[in-house]
């Protein structure tokens, strides 16, 4: 399991994950890896030799043409089961990079708070863990294929001039200077387009993902039109971002071809006037001249990799940012906590949001006592969702202590107290399974008898039984679609079969029609009992129902009390339920008026 507290990850990490533990297979694939490729360092050498049984027939030239053939037949033979032995041990070592960093990014994405996923996005924070780690996980294939066989290749073909002919060395030396003038010039530039490309891929995806997300909304009001404008500029900024860094990557490429094409005329020239003046061979000319070519095209395929490299550099980057965050829930090594009361308390807590001037809670002092229901009304952007995350821990207060049974959250481990909370939120979200599966979502030792009590509570045990599969109807993709009222009545049922001591409530209702609502509060009213309820609701006809309300505006609590006592002085509450009951009035009058004599 991933520590959060354990030492930052850099890239030079990442690239340690490859090796470590893996030293037979990293020291496998290096062999094979040699192995395979050897026809392509001595193809110019058999050629060479080729050539001088011709012009210089030596005796018994027969019997070393099958030799030599011989050899060299064998030589690409090997390349088949080599090959795949050396796939075999590199796809190990990287596809276990993925899965391990993969792995650990969903497991910070898990500690990280909830203001970073809000800031980051869902969309933005999928590519990493798709786009970004795919980048990582091929790295070290680009770096084999590239790199390492393009130094070998070099070092062949310098060493085979070295033995036969050091002029021609000294000839090939010059490209030294050429490769580190094109990379230096390119390098900067190469490597910030890369990270524009990807940060315009991670608003594109972002910006698809809410796109997908919205559908409903967006067919329901007919934009289809402004949405897609939306989409369609994100994806023009990639298409743009991608120009550009093919541009920069195409003169990158075309000016290492032009260079190294002109080296390679030249020492083709150098090496026939050597052997016009009999320094050197014809096949020392056809050998030299296929080494400086294959080294040639060693060093453009590394070249042209760069481009690859830098998008691999930048994936790096974007994957430790993530692995390094510092706004994580620091929960292991607090207490944890067996036996949960139930009584929240806030003192003096202040909190704002990072780049806000304003404070969403501004001095916020409040006790909730065990089993006593609240409701958290007042105007919007007054700070109530604010007040559900500091309590459910998800924030951290600026100033203050939020106590839940008289200990401060800051020391304690809130995975402990969340085991004890159920929470009901405005949109039940339900993955692609069966209800079974969605009620006993994290705790797969309930059994069926509790799920049934917990869906009876929920007054949603009716319903779930006229289902032709029951329990065992599948939710979701490809699965039943729920009605609003039924989504909320599972969502209860889901929240109570753990027998939590705190029910929290975001906004259950605002999305139900007359009917759903009266059937959920039906629920909440057995759901409730004995239990520290928090519910934050712009449905004002449910207050009243409730222990105590607790008005907060401008991230202040400004009144408390029962809905007899509030309503007994001028506030937020007050006057919204007045307009409502004028509303509800005026609605009855207008029905009279146009009854059966209308």
């Amino acid at each position: 399991m991933l520590d959060p507290l354990k030492k930052p990850l850099t890239s030079h990490g990442i690239v340690r994950m490859y090796v470590q533990g893996r030293g037979r297979q990293v020291i496998g694939m290096v062999v094979f890896f040699i192995i395979k490729h050897s026809p392509a360092w001595t193809m110019p050498i058999y050629v060479g030799l080729m050539i001088d049984l011709l012009a210089h027939p030596p005796e018994g030239r027969g019997r070393r043409l099958a030799i030599y053939t011989a050899i060299m037949v064998l030589l690409i033979a090997q390349n088949i089961p080599s090959h795949v032995t050396y796939v075999r041990f590199l796809s190990r070592i990287c596809r276990s990079v993925g899965y391990q960093l993969r792995i650990r990014v969903c497991r910070q994405l898990q500690h990280l708070s909830l203001l970073y996923h809000n800031k980051a996005g869902v969309g933005r924070l999928q590519s990493k863990v798709i786009r970004d780690v795919d980048l990582i996980e091929n790295g070290p294939k680009i770096f084999i294929e590239a790199l390492f066989s393009s130094i070998i290749t070099i070092l062949v073909a310098m060493a085979t001039m070295a033995i036969r002919a050091p002029l021609a060395l000294a000839l090939a030396v010059v490209l030294v200077p050429a490769v580190v003038a094109i990379r230096r010039g390119f390098r900067g530039r190469l490597g910030s387009r890369a990270t524009e490309y990807r940060h315009r891929m991670e608003n594109m995806s972002s910006q698809v993902s809410e796109m997908i997300t919205m559908i409903p909304l967006t067919r329901a009001h007919g934009v289809e039109e402004e949405e897609l404008e939306d989409t369609e500029k994100a994806i023009g900024q990639v298409t743009h971002a991608g120009v550009r860094f093919d541009v920069i990557s195409g003169w990158f490429a075309s000016s290492g071809w032009v260079t190294f094409t002109l080296f390679q005329t030249l020492f083709l020239v150098c090496t026939t006037v050597a052997a016009m003046h009999g320094m050197l061979t014809a096949g020392d000319v056809v050998m030299f001249n296929a080494f400086f070519a294959s080294a040639t095209h060693a060093v453009l395929h590394l070249l042209n990799t760069m481009p690859m490299l830098s998008q691999v550099r930048d994936a790096f980057a974007s994957v430790t940012e993530v692995l390094n965050a510092p706004d994580i829930e620091l929960n292991r090594g607090r207490d944890e906590v067996s036996i949960v009361v139930g009584q929240i308390e806030f003192q003096g807590v202040h909190y704002t949001y990072p780049g806000q001037g304003r404070p969403a809670l501004d001095g916020i002092d409040l006790l909730i006592e065990p089993g006593q229901s609240v409701c958290i009304v007042g105007p919007s952007g007054g700070g109530k969702s604010t007040f559900l995350s500091l309590a459910m821990g998800f924030l951290r207060a600026d100033r203050g202590q939020v106590l839940i049974d008289g200990r401060d959250v800051n020391d304690l481990d809130m995975r402990s107290i969340r085991r004890n909370i159920g929470v009901v939120t405005q949109q039940s979200v339900f993955f692609s399974g069966t209800i079974r599966e969605n009620i006993a979502y994290g705790r797969q030792d309930i059994e069926d008898q509790t799920i049934l009590n917990a869906l009876e509570q929920a007054n949603a045990l009716r319903f779930v039984r006229d289902l032709p599969d029951g329990l065992d109807t599948r939710l979701g993709q490809d699965g039943l679609t729920l009605s609003g009222g039924q989504q909320q009545r599972l969502a209860i049922a889901r929240a109570i079969v753990r027998q939590p001591r705190i029910l929290v409530l975001d906004e259950p209702t605002s999305a139900l029609d007359a009917q759903a609502e009266v059937d959920f509060r039906r629920a909440l009213k057995v759901a409730m009992r004995d239990r520290t309820t928090i519910m934050v609701s712009h449905s004002l006809r449910h207050a009243r129902e409730l222990d105590r309300i607790v008005l907060i505006e401008g991230g202040r609590v400004v009144a408390a009390g029962t809905h007899d006592t509030l309503m007994e002085h001028d506030n937020f509450y007050s006057r919204s339920m007045r307009l409502l009951e004028a509303d509800i009035q005026s609605l009855d009058i207008s029905g009279t008026a146009v009854g059966p004599g209308g």
